[in-house]
């Protein structure tokens, strides 16, 4: 599969956050397990999300190891008093991304992370942070693998 690999400008945006531990060996229910969490405390503090969620790893994949991940959504308030079971509400800032569209099932995701990585490795660029994935269609959307979309963005430093 081929990614093409673009440079662009993040505005800054209000998400609602969510910290969680995942457990590398159970990655697809601790996923899902706190993307409804994030989700139930969105709605549970009145909010509305405005935009497609996203996870930032935190960590390495290491298979039997635990991966810290932070779950975001962009939100339609500015509530920046909320807080509640881990969750709060923070306004991201401006940022430059290297970002890739992955295709399809996420068992094959890595050649994703590989073009990006390689591509920064050649470019004037250096990685400013971790990687983050956005899920553009997401498994709540489509019941074929296949038809799952993620954008995949590593922030960039000069």
């Amino acid at each position: 599969m081929s990614y093409p690999i673009s440079v662009v400008e993040i505005p800054s945006a209000t998400a609602m956050h969510l910290h969680k531990t995942l457990h590398v060996d159970r990655i697809s229910s601790d996923v899902a397990a706190g993307m409804g969490d994030l989700f139930g405390q969105v709605a549970a503090a009145g909010m509305n999300p405005i935009g497609p969620p996203a996870i930032t790893y935190l960590g390495e994949f290491r298979s039997g190891g635990e991966l810290e991940a932070e779950f975001s959504v962009p939100i339609d308030e500015q509530k920046t008093d909320v807080k509640s079971n881990g969750a709060q509400v923070k306004t991201d800032p401006a940022s430059t991304v290297a970002q890739t569209l992955h295709r399809g099932n996420y068992e094959t995701i890595e050649g994703a992370y590989s073009a990006l990585t390689n591509w920064i490795a050649d470019s004037p660029y250096s990685a400013a942070g971790p990687p983050t994935e956005v899920y553009l269609v997401g498994p709540d959307q489509v019941s074929d693998p296949d038809a799952l979309v993620t954008e995949i963005r590593i922030p960039l430093k000069p």
